[in-house]
């Protein structure tokens, strides 16, 4: 499931489509870094200009549209159209890997030159916090809670990982699926859409215009339009179906590896859940889960 449309795309009958208006917007904020502008001063106007983030949110800020520069869906994939060209998105991050150089921010574990994919996937089952890779009393790198890395030993206590850990985990949660692929294809269990408190709330009040005497047209526009808001970001893709029939193909058509393979990790993983009971969750990108338990070093 994927749960947060990037700006500049609407979704159709399954698919995912280009947004006239607001590509316009991701495209200007690509051209505005590629000319020179920082992040803090495009986020500035912005703001200033009455545009909304993809969550329909007034204020921009710097790493709002951090993201949008480094989102790799606008160069298009299986799902999402390409929107910018390979030469724009590329100066764009040649130059942010510059900036972070001029700011020091490389040379930390987390920097921009040494965050890997496992900085994306791995997310903590106690707090729901990302992990970050850190170095312990031994000075060995290790990858821990961010809330834990954060206050030394007195915020999370979730476990610590190696990257051999992790990378092991992988290997045999892979290695089990494609034993049995079967595995991937799951029953569907039809789904009601929840409404938000919000949405409720404006339903109300439309039926509530709607019934009166002296409608107000003026008002019963604005309800609807942030009834419309509200329900498209709780909107729910379900590409499962899409993403296991890619899961099959892929796996079919791989030899099972016997050690780690990078590419494999960026291909088949939505997310990577730490349990503090000593096992990893593996999600796949279409929803199935593999609990793989962690070895001792």
């Amino acid at each position: 499931m994927q749960r947060h449309i990037p700006l500049g795309y609407s979704v159709a009958q399954g698919k995912a489509q280009i947004d006239p208006e607001n590509s316009q917007v991701v495209q200007a904020i690509y051209q505005a870094y590629d000319n020179g502008a920082s992040c803090n001063a495009i986020a500035k106007d912005l703001t200033a200009k009455g545009i909304r983030t993809a969550n329909q949110k007034a204020v921009w800020h710097c790493c709002m549209v951090g993201k949008i520069l480094e989102n790799k869906k606008y160069l298009g994939d299986d799902f999402y159209p390409r929107m910018i060209e390979d030469d724009l998105f590329w100066r764009v991050q040649n130059r942010r890997k510059e900036q972070a150089e001029k700011l020091g921010k490389t040379n930390t574990l987390n920097g921009h030159n040494n965050r890997t994919l496992w900085n994306e996937l791995l997310i903590c089952g106690q707090c729901g916090s990302v992990y970050w890779q850190c170095v312990d009393k031994q000075q060995e790198k290790r990858w821990k809670c961010k809330k834990d890395a954060h206050k030394k030993g007195m915020g999370c206590e979730n476990l610590s990982l190696t990257q051999v850990q992790l990378e092991d985990g992988f290997l045999r949660a892979l290695q089990e699926v494609m034993e049995h692929p079967a595995c991937l294809i799951q029953r569907k269990t039809k789904r009601e859409r929840k409404q938000s408190l919000l949405e409720i709330r404006l339903t109300k009040e439309i039926q509530n215009l709607l019934m009166s005497p002296c409608c107000d047209t003026k008002r019963l526009k604005e309800l609807a339009y942030a009834r419309a808001v509200e329900q498209y970001q709780h909107t729910v893709i379900d590409d499962s179906d899409f993403q296991t029939e890619k899961l099959l193909y892929l796996l079919n058509h791989t030899p099972v590896p016997t050690k780690f393979d990078s590419h494999l990790l960026a291909e088949t993983m939505r997310k990577v859940v730490v349990a503090k009971e000593g096992y990893l969750e593996f999600h796949f990108k279409n929803g199935y889960q593999r609990k793989i338990w962690i070895k001792e070093e």
